[in-house]
């Protein structure tokens, strides 16, 4: 594991904090998923971090080891995501080549989460795809060291 990939990691945690406290606050937090698995057989990005607001009001980040579902909301559908202090965000553009074919219209790239700046979010092409497993195995050992060193244990 690269100093670089948990750097990441801590940014997808701190995105999906910030979004979960906001959308509590406004009572639209439905269900926090934060301790849900990825799944590493969609949407594996190979820079950044995008937030995906999907049908049924499901948040979605997509990130370096699959996506994450990390939380419900009570949103209505095509009512868009309230302002997120801490969280800008940038309209996502499918890198050529990419996995995907297609790109929900509710996707972004996150370009800050809190005081972390990320990267321009570029989806990993098929070739650059991690084995499921793999991918698996490293959000498990991430998320492991991240909760130890915050006291999550």
């Amino acid at each position: 594991m690269s100093v670089n990939e948990y750097r990441i990691y801590e940014a997808t945690y701190e995105a999906s904090r910030i979004i979960v406290q906001r959308l509590d606050e406004l009572g639209q937090l439905k269900e926090d998923r934060r301790e849900s698995p990825v799944d590493p057989t969609l949407h594996q990005m190979r820079l950044g971090l995008c937030l995906e607001l999907a049908a049924g009001g499901v948040l979605r980040l997509w990130t370096p080891w699959g996506e994450w579902t990390f939380c419900l909301t009570n949103l209505k559908p095509n009512e868009p995501l309230p302002k997120i202090p801490k969280l800008e965000l940038l309209r996502f553009e499918m890198t050529k080549g990419a996995r995907a074919y297609y790109v929900p219209p509710n996707i972004f790239a996150i370009h800050r989460a809190g005081h972390l700046i990320l990267p321009y979010a570029r989806e990993r092409t098929a070739e650059q795809m991690l084995d499921g497993a793999e991918a698996s195995q490293r959000w498990q050992c991430l998320s492991r060291r991240f909760a130890s060193q915050n006291g999550m244990v």
